[in-house]
């Protein structure tokens, strides 16, 4: 009796065990359909969103990162998704855009389609053509936002900014043009093909169309890393630019350094607001499902606004009494 007893007893134990292993199965199961797979480069801009984002999310929603290697992306890529099986993708830069559209796109694929938030990219309407379910931040910052701003310090006027672009971004030229119209600001600028082929004699013959012949009162110069790549940086920007006396307008930090003879007025996003912003998109997936439409895309809703004091007061009558509303201020 003694003997039938025990063995009753661990049997319910073992079921218990099963029972528990059961549950702990569903929560996990649960707890990885509910969270967040971060897929981005590494750098200081990166961190910065990520914890504007994590500090936004609440703790019940896993989040994971995995920086991609240039290496093997592909493999990187595909390894996380099997691991993490997660709800929504945050996508960080063009790499991680890229290469997810390409594993979708391999006959081999078994994946199906992850709801994405895609930013920090360059063109990103153009990059996420393809994905079904995405939406995203852009990385630019409007000219009419970069120009309203340089006009606020500058006791010079500021009218008329131009611009170098490619074919590929007309799009994106034209509403920038029709939005600087609300500020009464002309945007003019000069298309160039896509391609990199006489790029150096392109850029140059622009840069003197705009400055000498349209007259602009300022230069705004795109984040395209074909158009900034490090061959025609060395060739073309950094020798031409100091020969147009007038304010240039960029996207990036690195380009108001003062090593630099480049940039001297940034406005870009607010990494951290970025990331609360994108954490803000994540709840709108979650709450409203999958989406048969195309989610529109937003503009980042906080900016930054750094001077390169040296080259300003070469290129810019300064109205010292503005310059509390800069951000940063680079000697």
């Amino acid at each position: 009796m003694g003997k039938m007893k025990q063995a009753s007893r661990k049997k319910t134990m073992r079921l218990f065990a099963n029972l528990s292993y059961f549950i702990i199965f569903l929560t996990t199961v649960g707890y990885a359909q509910e969270g967040i797979l971060i897929i981005r480069n590494s750098g200081k801009a990166f961190e910065e969103t990520v914890q504007g984002l994590k500090d936004d999310i609440d703790a019940d929603l896993s989040i994971k990162e995995i920086i991609l290697q240039n290496e093997a992306p592909m493999r990187d890529f595909s390894k996380a998704l099997i691991t993490n099986q997660p709800a929504i993708l945050v996508l960080m830069d063009n790499l991680a855009i890229n290469t997810y559209k390409r594993l979708l796109q391999e006959p081999t694929n078994s994946f199906q389609e992850i709801p994405s938030v895609s930013l920090m990219a360059i063109y990103l309407d153009k990059v996420i053509e393809g994905l079904t379910n995405a939406t995203g931040i852009r990385y630019e910052i409007p000219a009419v936002v970069s120009g309203v701003n340089l006009r606020s310090i500058s006791s010079k006027s500021i009218k008329k900014i131009g611009v170098v672009y490619r074919e590929i971004m007309s799009d994106f030229f034209e509403e920038n043009v029709e939005l600087c119209k609300q500020e009464e600001l002309e945007l003019v600028g000069v298309r160039l093909s896509n391609s990199l082929k006489g790029k150096t004699d392109q850029i140059r013959k622009a840069l003197k169309k705009l400055s000498v012949n349209e007259k602009v009162d300022a230069l705004w110069i795109l984040n395209d890393n074909v158009l900034l790549n490090h061959n025609l940086l060395k060739e073309v920007w950094l020798p031409e630019l100091p020969k147009y006396k007038i304010p240039k307008i960029v996207g990036v930090e690195i380009l108001v350094s003062s090593r630099l003879d480049f940039g001297t007025f940034a406005v870009l996003p607010d990494h951290y607001a970025l990331g609360q912003q994108a954490a803000g998109l994540i709840y709108d997936i979650l709450e409203n499902g999958d989406s048969p439409s195309p989610r529109p895309i937003e503009q980042p809703l906080s900016v930054v606004k750094i001077l390169n004091m040296k080259q300003a007061k070469k290129v810019l009558k300064l109205d010292k009494s503005k310059l509390a509303n800069i951000d940063k201020i680079i000697e």
